[in-house]
């Protein structure tokens, strides 16, 4: 905890910003402490505050069993392929989206109205047509359609964690799941 401290108040570490297309001294948030077991973290926690570092522990049973991560692997299934019902239900529902539990039913009774075999990305391209939902849903919905076009035309061109990287910050997921749990 010392030596980060040292590091990024010193700024004696650069790194490259791709987004300011700049290198720049690191940030607290550019820093991440991966653990193989999490029997060793009380210690490194117990250091940072000694430190008065800013942190938050991510996980703790399994890095793939974390909401957030199940999210993103979720939204990244429909952009390969949008007929993936479950794991568009859990975009939506999600904090990248944040539709409510009607709004799932309307836009799934929607989709299968004209055959049972749609899927609910039908619902999604024709929330518009839909009186039964409100405008902050259909708002919700609006703003999804936008990132996930641009997404969607996006794959192809960038790498997996440029997507990601645009996934999260043109949906302020972060800022979302940040304000949902009590970090450091």
């Amino acid at each position: 905890a010392f030596r980060l401290k040292e590091i990024v108040e010193t700024d004696c570490v650069m790194g490259y910003d791709k987004w300011l297309v700049e290198i720049r001294p690191i940030k607290y948030g550019d820093i991440a402490v991966l653990f193989r077991a999490r029997t060793a973290l009380p210690v490194f926690e117990r250091a940072m505050r000694e430190e008065d570092l800013p942190y938050f522990v991510v996980g703790g049973g399994g890095f793939y069993r974390q909401t957030e991560i199940r999210d993103v692997l979720s939204f990244l299934s429909i952009l390969e392929n949008p007929t993936f019902d479950i794991p568009l239900a859990a975009v939506l529902r999600s904090p990248f989206v944040g539709c409510a539990d009607e709004t799932l039913l309307w836009l799934g009774r929607y989709a299968k109205y004209e055959h049972k075999d749609n899927p609910l990305f039908s619902g999604v391209r024709s929330y518009d047509q839909m009186d039964k939902l409100n405008e902050v849903e259909k708002n919700k919905l609006a703003c999804f359609r936008t990132l996930y076009d641009r997404l969607r035309t996006a794959k192809d061109h960038v790498s997996m964690a440029d997507l990601i990287q645009m996934m999260i910050g043109e949906s302020r997921f972060e800022s979302k799941i940040l304000g949902e749990r009590s970090g450091r």
